[in-house]
């Protein structure tokens, strides 16, 4: 269980309260002992592990005047840690350690104990860029996860294009790598090296203008619903010369059949009648939302042969309704989404927003393809 900063507070004030009223000359007899650690708000389910930055409660005896805790060859911030007789309160540091050797070790003025309790160590997360498409000169942002823990950081990590030409990063989070692309940024997968002394590298998920897997042309549009929405700007600019569908209108709820894109679409070979491939290939398109945005779910339909809709959230979270702020955004949907569909070779396509609520939307949306992860 996760702790709050507010949460960690309050207990630690109840801990003073209760300190202040006991007698603290009163001498600890014997070197420390562990029976067991928990959460801070559970001190009586002991935990079989514990997660880097979390607060614990390591109970036992003996444990006054704590001078050092020590997960794995990590040590805690001393600042971190309140002692008594019978417990600790301590933080994790969130680091990765050099040496993993799954040992809990406390040390007080009257000895050392050592107590097994692994600390799960997170992976490194890339889960794409937020915009495929960004041009030379603007802004392209890595995603993922733990990029803090791995040693990438805004000073010593270099970000390399098919082709060899390099950038810096402009900014670094635990969950966001931020450049500008260079002149002459080739199409690809990006190669990400971290700094020393970790020297971590990752290929991206993702490649950087990725134009494999179109399922229509948009210039001309050859489907039987969409070309009365199709713009090329200008509000929003288009991106790499692509039109766009422009949906600005009122759905009418009461789930209502109103397509703005009908089109049967080609489907890579690997996926046709093999729903066993579905976990390689991701749905991908952009959109740009602002005014009423996208105000419900997007509900994708295959058909031909059977039927099989999916209502996708564009936020992830069930936000809505879900804006980009005037920018345009890549979105993925993974194709097993739409497991229990087996696809031809040409199936249909059909996008719109279906509900049982009439809603307003006004958003951008183009560049649809199924691309492997």
């Amino acid at each position: 269980m996760k702790i709050s900063l507010i949460q960690y507070i309050l207990f630690a004030g109840l801990l003073f309260s209760f300190a202040s009223c006991s007698n603290k000359d009163e001498a600890v007899q014997g070197a420390p002992t562990i029976t067991r650690v928990t959460t801070v708000l559970d001190r009586t389910t002991a935990l079989p592990n514990g997660e880097l930055n979390q607060w614990l409660i390591i109970l036992g005896n003996n444990l006054r005047g704590t001078q050092k805790v020590e997960f794995n060859d990590l040590v805690a911030d001393h600042k971190d840690i309140y002692s008594d007789d019978t417990l600790v309160s301590v933080q994790v540091p969130r680091k990765i350690p050099g040496t993993i050797n799954n040992k809990l070790t406390v040390t007080t003025d009257h000895g050392t104990v050592v107590y097994d309790f692994p600390i799960e160590i997170p992976q490194l997360k890339n889960t794409g860029f937020d915009f495929d498409y960004a041009a030379a000169g603007t802004t392209l942002t890595i995603l993922g996860d733990n990029f803090d823990l791995y040693g990438f950081t805004k000073e010593g990590t270099t970000v390399t294009f098919t082709g060899g030409i390099t950038a810096q990063l402009t900014e670094a989070t635990p969950t966001a790598l931020k450049l500008t692309v260079p002149n002459g940024a080739q199409p690809g997968k990006l190669t990400v090296k971290g700094a020393a002394p970790m020297n971590t590298s990752f290929t991206t998920s993702a490649s950087y203008m990725d134009n494999r897997g179109s399922l229509m042309s948009m210039d001309p549009f050859g489907g039987w619903n969409g070309a009365a929405f199709l713009s090329s700007g200008p509000d929003p600019a288009p991106f790499a010369g692509m039109k766009y569908f422009k949906i600005v209108k009122n759905f009418n709820g009461g789930w209502a059949w109103d397509p703005f894109l009908s089109n049967r679409v080609p489907i890579p070979a690997e996926l046709q009648n093999n729903q066993a491939n579905f976990d390689k290939y991701v749905l991908k398109f952009e959109v740009n939302a602002s005014g009423n945005g996208i105000p419900s779910p997007i509900n994708i339909v295959w058909q031909d042969p059977g039927y099989k809709d999916t209502w996708f959230d564009p936020s992830g979270k069930g936000t809505y309704p879900f804006r980009t702020d005037g920018k345009w955004v890549t979105l993925s949907c993974p194709m097993t989404a739409f497991a229990g569909h087996n696809f031809p070779a040409n199936p249909i396509l059909e996008i719109m927003l279906r509900g049982d609520q009439p809603v307003a939307a006004s958003f951008a949306i183009t560049n649809f393809r199924i691309v492997p992860k």
